[in-house]
This record gives C-alpha cells, structure tokens and sequence, in this order.
C-alpha cells in the first residue's frame, strides 16, 4: 500500500465527498429506475475509495509512523543498489589480480627457462671446448685413446643434443 501525505489525503477526501453529494443529489432527482442502479453502483465505488485514502481506526500508522516506513523501505532500496556495485567492483578487482599474477608468473616462468637454457649452456661449454681441441687438429695424447687398429677415440661426449624445456600449465587462479 503506498502512502500519502496528510495534505493530500484531505484534498482527495474533500473532492470524494463532493462528488459522492453530487451522485446522491442525482439519485434524489430522478424517477428513472437504470439510472438510479448506475448512480448507486458509482456510490459504493466511490465509498471505496473513502476506504483506501481515509486510514480506519485500526490503522494505528501516524504520520512518523509512515516516514519511518518509508525511510526503511528506502534504506533497503539503497543497500541492495550499493551491494550491487561493491559486487561488481569485487569481481573487477578480481578480475584484473588475476591477469596480473597470470602474467608475473609468465613472467617468473620466462625467467627460470632462461636460467636453465643458460645453465645448460654452460654446462654444455667444456665438452663443446673439448670437441673443438680434438678437431682442430693437434691431437693430445692424454685426451684419446689409441687401439690396436690405429683408431683414435675420443671421450665419448658427442652428446650435444639440447632440447627446450617444457612450458609449465599455468593452473586456474581462484
């Protein structure tokens, strides 16, 4: 039920009750029986309406009574209108925290491959060295091994292979 000031309340109940005198004055003055039916029906709905704009004697709400319900209702309306907006604040904030640790950890996993492809890199420096000295020509005795058919050895670290790391999966941040 939606409520009105005290002022506009007395104003409709006044133009209420002139138009119900009106009605009862048309009833009086003619003899013609659907007229009067109509007029009759009109006076009840206009007693209706006396009903809903004038509070009954049960309706204890006082006029501070009303605003206070009012103000209430206004509160909620501004709590839920506020909750909504912190909302989707939270879930921006959210949002944008987790596309920046997204990218720190891209980051951060950049970096540990380029540590590890350096590390064996330089891992790799010695036997890289070692196959350049056994293939430029001046042959140290200390570093080969000779067998019975003339054959020279080397240490056996042809192994250059290097393959790239695997990329870890970044799992869903929550």
């Amino acid at each position: 039920m939606t409520y009105y000031d005290k002022a506009f309340r007395k104003s409709l109940l006044e133009l209420l009750a002139g138009y119900r005198k009106m009605l009862e004055q048309a009833s009086v003055a003619s003899s013609e029986q659907n007229y009067n039916i109509l007029v009759n029906e009109k006076i009840k709905k206009v007693d209706e309406a006396f009903k809903i704009v004038k509070p009954s004697t049960f309706d204890f709400l006082t006029e501070r009574k009303i605003e206070k319900l009012q103000a209430d209702e206004y509160l909620k309306e501004k709590e839920a209108e506020i909750k909504k907006k912190y909302e989707a604040k939270l879930e921006l904030a959210k949002q944008e925290l987790r596309e920046s640790i997204k990218a720190e950890l891209k980051r951060e996993r950049e970096k540990k491959k380029k540590r590890k492809r350096e590390q064996a890199a330089m891992d790799m420096l010695p036997v890289l060295l070692k196959n350049m000295q056994t293939s430029g020509g001046d042959i140290q005795p200390d570093e080969t091994d000779s067998s019975n058919d003339g054959e020279i050895k080397s240490d056996g670290q042809d192994n250059d292979d290097f393959t790239d790391f695997p990329e870890p999966e970044i799992e869903s941040i929550e």
